[in-house]
């Protein structure tokens, strides 16, 4: 055998094994796709306050969850709560004071106790009344656990002001 047949016949082996490399990272990676990029559900939550009423000596607002399933696949909840917590503000208080809002699921109440799946592009709207204390300024959050490969969760906070006619919404959905 000459150093050009050994050649060759190496050349062939590494052609072989390139190839046989080249279809096993094709598969993997389309089994990861698969099984974790395209079964990941994406779900959209946005928290608006709808009104506020007096009702004897209580408070009550409305707050209206939107929930959007804007993922290709179906997402089967386990649990939805959701939670508020004041914010009370000092009078004294510096412009650039951060007031945590941690404590939002602190006392969650359980919310859309029907709802068992919100399948790709369906969207939900349930209006819920929660019963205000003396504050104007509420945090108020949803949590959103789906039942999948990934175990999922969802959540969104809105500041919400009771006592405007008008209100911005300010919640940001993020994957926990």
């Amino acid at each position: 055998m000459t150093a050009a047949d050994a050649l060759a016949t190496a050349k062939i082996w590494v052609d072989i094994v390139s190839g046989i490399l080249t279809i096993v990272a094709v598969v993997v990676g389309g089994w990861w796709f698969l099984f974790r990029r395209s079964l990941d559900g994406n779900l959209q939550i946005q928290l608006t306050h709808q009104m506020t009423v007096t009702v004897g000596s209580k408070r009550l607002a409305t707050i209206r969850i939107n929930l959007k399933n804007i993922g290709q696949t179906r997402i089967v909840m386990r649990l939805c709560e959701l939670g508020t917590e004041p914010i009370l503000v000092p009078d004294d208080a510096p412009a650039q004071l951060v007031i945590p809002i941690d404590n939002v699921f602190r006392m969650p109440s359980r919310v859309l106790p029907k709802l068992a799946a919100l399948e790709p592009g369906e969207e939900l709207y349930e209006d819920v009344p929660i019963v205000l204390a003396e504050a104007t300024l509420y945090a108020v959050g949803l949590r959103f656990q789906g039942r999948s490969i990934t175990e999922a969760s969802w959540q969104a906070i809105a500041i919400v002001n009771t006592s405007a006619t008008s209100t911005t919404t300010l919640s940001t959905p993020s994957q926990a």
